[in-house]
């Protein structure tokens, strides 16, 4: 639902750093859900597989260039920006009925 973007600029430990942009029509319970997404904490055994991949930041500027997806449920949708698009372009929108996220606060690391 966010987009991610690779900066030229390395972190800390001389990583490149990949950088999440807001979305200002989406939630910030989905926001937060991918959040959990990525922080997903599983112990496995044995070697791990593959790269390690791109350190993360939540880079909290709007991006002016992004439209929101049609159809999504209601609740998918940031409240406020809902609130302020008139009915037409909310119809426009062709929301669906709203859907119960998941709670996946208990698979993430503390």
């Amino acid at each position: 639902m966010s987009s991610d973007e690779t900066d030229a600029e390395c972190g800390p430990d001389g990583t490149k750093v990949v950088r999440r942009i807001a979305r200002v029509w989406l939630s910030e319970a989905i926001s937060s859900m991918w959040d959990q997404i990525e922080n997903y904490h599983h112990d496995r055994e044995g070697p791990k597989q593959g790269n390690k991949a791109f350190g993360r930041i939540f880079a909290p500027k709007n991006s002016s260039d992004s439209k929101a997806i049609h159809g999504l449920p209601r609740n998918y949708y940031n409240s406020l920006w809902w609130t302020s698009l008139i009915s037409v372009n909310q119809h426009h929108l062709m929301a669906e009925e709203e859907v119960a996220l998941p709670d996946l606060t208990v698979y993430v690391a503390t």
